[in-house]
């Protein structure tokens, strides 16, 4: 799954490379995951107004009942705490409650998450 944030600001947003994501349900309930991202990026990431950062995740394993309702991300920002959510689409924007098929039952579920990165427009 792609992630793309705007920054929609007229000042600077500063984000972590690596950002800290979690599957949340309809009743906020964070889903149980594991982050199996590599941890050596470090340091921040600069977005300025209009720009674009984007980051890919990969959730696999999901052995546990289904979800309550649609799914969504939530991202937490740098030095706030702040999270804000991402829905959960398909590739037509329908709202997503579907998980990844349980491939390794007794094992947890496992996020990978790629560091951020800035969107060139061409």
């Amino acid at each position: 799954m792609v992630v793309l944030l705007t920054n929609r600001r007229a000042s600077p947003c500063v984000l972590e490379a690596r950002p800290h994501m979690h599957i949340v349900d309809v009743q906020d309930q964070v889903l149980p995951t594991r982050d199996t991202s590599p941890s050596t990026e470090q340091g921040q990431l600069v977005v300025q107004p209009g720009q674009r950062a984007r980051t890919e995740m990969t959730w696999q394993n999901y052995c546990q009942s289904n979800p309550n309702g649609p799914l969504r991300l939530t991202v937490e920002l740098i030095g706030t705490h702040d999270q804000f959510p991402v829905l959960v689409t398909d590739a037509k924007g329908n709202s997503q409650a579907a998980t990844p098929l349980c491939t390794a039952q007794g094992q947890p579920s496992t996020l990978y998450i790629d560091p951020f990165d800035i969107v060139h427009q061409e």
